[in-house]
């Protein structure tokens, strides 16, 4: 498999252990099919209630956190989406998504009404106090200030795709990779964009050894 990946700013920020269960597995900011949309991923062995959780895509302003909504808890091993919604698209956006990606049967599929991903941004989740819990970016202005990329284009795909995380690049030096078509879930949305939403790719526990191994603080990786 010809996989492209990048260096990433990887944040997680511990709050207990519900939220150290959990990890932001993909990523994509510049869908054509659908507004933009982030995944959740459970690698734990139980659920975890994200009642009052939210998102923003700067976590520095937690006057703009905006409520996750349509989902209150994720099971053991789940993965669950969410994305933009738009004021002006109307009420059937949710069916709207998953029309978008072939029907996603099974899969959870939340929104949010807070700021769109663009280029050269992240993901920022806070539990309900609320403290950061969980923070994916797809750039590292202090390697390349001056990308200007969406998250596909990031890992070296188009614009419309996601960045996926790989779940086999191990505890060390995680990676986010370029969607390849029937490879760990991915599919292709109606706009042709690739992607894998609500797709469980490693076993939970494999995921749970990467991210248990980070517990202890606030803790900053390298992602190449």
């Amino acid at each position: 498999m010809n996989l492209v990946s990048k260096t990433i700013s990887f944040v997680v920020i511990f709050a207990g252990i519900s939220s150290a269960q959990l990890a932001i597995t993909e990523i994509n900011s510049g869908s054509d099919a659908t507004e933009d949309w982030f995944e959740i991923t459970n690698a734990g062995s139980e659920p975890v209630d994200i009642t009052g959780w939210g998102f923003d895509d700067n976590p520095e302003n937690v006057d703009n956190i905006a409520l996750l909504q349509n989902i209150t808890s994720i099971a053991a091993g789940e993965s669950v989406v969410f994305f933009e919604f738009d004021d002006e698209a109307g009420d059937n956006q949710v069916n709207a998504f998953r029309t978008a990606w072939g029907g996603l049967d099974g899969v959870q599929v939340g929104f949010h009404t807070g700021s769109g991903l663009g280029r050269d941004d992240g993901v920022s989740i806070f539990d309900a106090t609320p403290t950061l819990v969980l923070q994916q970016l797809y750039f590292d202005p202090a390697l390349d200030p001056e990308a200007d990329l969406h998250a596909g284009e990031w890992v070296g795909a188009s614009d419309i795709d996601s960045a996926i995380w790989d779940p086999t690049s191990g505890t060390s030096s995680p990676e986010f990779i370029t969607p390849i078509f029937g490879a760990l879930g991915v599919i292709a949305a109606s706009d042709g964009g690739l992607g894998s939403p609500g797709a469980v790719v490693p076993e939970p526990t494999s995921i749970s050894m990467i991210l248990f191994g980070c517990v202890a603080s606030p803790t900053s990786l390298n992602i190449k």
